[in-house]
């Protein structure tokens, strides 16, 4: 079958955010759009360039990940750069209140990136999977999800960390909380475009989970599951702060990467003989041992919340995708 050429979504003007005019003094964000096509941005212009005619699945998916990673970095650096020039701990309150709306809104913005760039993305692999183009829309960040991530990020952990520590050391941890939530976030807008495509496309038969390297093993485990069947549950993706793991669209046809048979095969290999608890015990002590990364904790509220680093899991973590997991034992 010859390989039909990618499709490219139009360049429209966008209203992005930009802090350096919405906010005084210096400031280190600017448009994500400007600084990439400048070359400046943590995105080469090349990535964003008209795929050739012979591109490979494999290689559109690489370049996707290396989009979607890079987006999720540039929304902390930019969170970082404000909370750092903005924040006065001495007066955690106004300042905040002064920055709390632009955060808001450039958060907003690089999710806004994240969902336009998946859709893109997903176009292209139906397209080059044998299927006709089709529209595929972008998902919006609900302005109650936005809020509470935030605040509960920045001053919900500065007044829980202020009992323990001094105002500098607790303002430092509730900017690095939000920072990670920023990116979180705008990693969600990517994750939730495809899901939400897959789960709406007859085409599409599942997506699987792509793990970046030194991925925890709750994150491993998840991606041994395999294909998540298109389903209402198969749009959420459980993800927590600092996870680079990205969903790939599977359509009819097609089957699941060899990754995710390997780590399926390594899951039967370690959980041999065990279920529930044990095995997922077993798992992810052979990981840690193996691998050298920590669970995270991911449950669904962690997502929303942002909690969750560290910690080791149990037995909820799973009850999202238990209905649509396929190739492992309960």
């Amino acid at each position: 079958m010859t390989t039909p050429p990618a499709i490219v979504r139009d360049s429209k003007a966008s209203s992005l955010v930009d802090p350096t005019r919405a906010m005084p003094g210096p400031v280190v964000a600017s448009a994500l759009s400007d600084s990439i096509a400048a070359g400046t941005g943590p995105v080469s212009p090349t990535l964003l360039a008209p795929l050739p005619g012979d591109v490979s699945l494999l290689t559109l998916g690489q370049m996707y990940r290396q989009r979607q990673i890079a987006i999720a970095l540039a929304a902390t650096r930019a969170v970082a750069s404000l909370w750092a020039r903005h924040i006065d701990p001495a007066r955690i309150a106004d300042s905040w209140g002064t920055l709390r709306d632009v955060v808001q809104r450039l958060v907003q913005q690089y999710f806004s990136a994240a969902s336009a760039d998946s859709a893109s993305f997903y176009g292209q692999m139906r397209v080059m999977s044998g299927y006709p183009a089709t529209r595929v829309p972008m998902v919006q960040l609900p302005r109650k999800e936005l809020a509470k991530v935030i605040d509960s990020q920045s001053m919900g952990t500065f007044f829980h960390n202020i009992k323990t520590v001094d105002e500098h050391v607790a303002a430092q941890s509730a900017g690095q909380s939000l920072e990670a939530a920023s990116g979180r976030l705008a990693l969600k807008g990517g994750r939730q475009t495809i899901t939400e495509a897959v789960a709406q496309d007859p085409k599409a038969k599942g997506w699987e989970r792509v793990i970046a390297p030194g991925a925890c093993s709750f994150c491993s485990m998840l991606a041994s599951r395999g294909a998540v069947y298109r389903s209402r549950e198969s749009a959420k993706f459980l993800a927590h702060d600092h996870c680079h793991c990205t969903p790939l669209p599977l359509f009819v046809g097609q089957a699941p990467s060899q990754t995710s048979k390997d780590l399926a095969a390594e899951w039967q290999r370690v959980t041999r003989g065990k279920s529930g608890v044990n095995a997922r015990k077993a798992w992810q002590d052979y990981w840690e041992a193996n691998n050298g990364g920590r669970n995270s904790g991911a449950t669904e509220s962690a997502q929303e919340a942002g909690q969750g680093n560290g910690e080791r899991f149990g037995g909820s973590e799973l009850s999202n995708q238990a209905a649509s997991r396929i190739g492992q034992p309960g």
